[in-house]
């Protein structure tokens, strides 16, 4: 999980606010953790096409 926040945090492409919120979604639910980070990436994805 470190890794997923990490990676989340040295984005330059999106927001801070999308940020935040995806670091308080892999913090909050465990479980459903790669579920997010993989919403993250499609996120920060379609902000680069």
């Amino acid at each position: 999980m470190n890794y997923i926040v990490e990676r989340i945090k040295k984005s330059e492409v999106v927001s801070d606010r999308v940020k935040e919120k995806y670091i308080s979604l892999v913090k909050e639910r465990p479980l459903q953790t790669l579920n997010h980070f993989v919403n993250f990436l499609e996120v920060e994805n379609r902000v680069t096409n």
